[in-house]
């Protein structure tokens, strides 16, 4: 259910009757501490501040349409030591052919 929450005239002109041209739709609960300011600059419609909760339709926007990341760990760090292990062992075989030949 869609909620209208702007009450008062936002539109003055001259000698015109004020009018309220500016609405606000919306389902989120918006507190009711809805201020009326002056216009800014040479205007004619009123400035309207509303303070809203998007937080909590953040987090429920984030869920329902960001896909979830679950890396996989299991298996990752056995094929590092594996890789490593291969490393070390041509590493020091190199090591030994080099001093054999250095030997002679």
């Amino acid at each position: 259910m869609m909620n209208q929450i702007v009450n008062e005239n936002t539109r003055y002109r001259g000698d015109d009757e004020p009018a309220r041209l500016d609405l606000v739709f919306t389902r989120v609960q918006i507190n009711d501490d809805l201020r009326y300011e002056c216009p800014l600059g040479k205007n004619d419609h009123v400035v309207i501040e509303m303070e809203a909760e998007v937080n909590s339709a953040y987090k429920i926007g984030v869920t329902r349409f960001v896909p979830k990341y679950n890396p996989r760990e299991e298996g990752k760090k056995d094929w590092f030591n594996v890789r490593g292990a291969r490393a070390k062992k041509k590493r020091d075989e190199a090591w030994k052919k080099k001093m054999k030949e250095t030997e002679i």
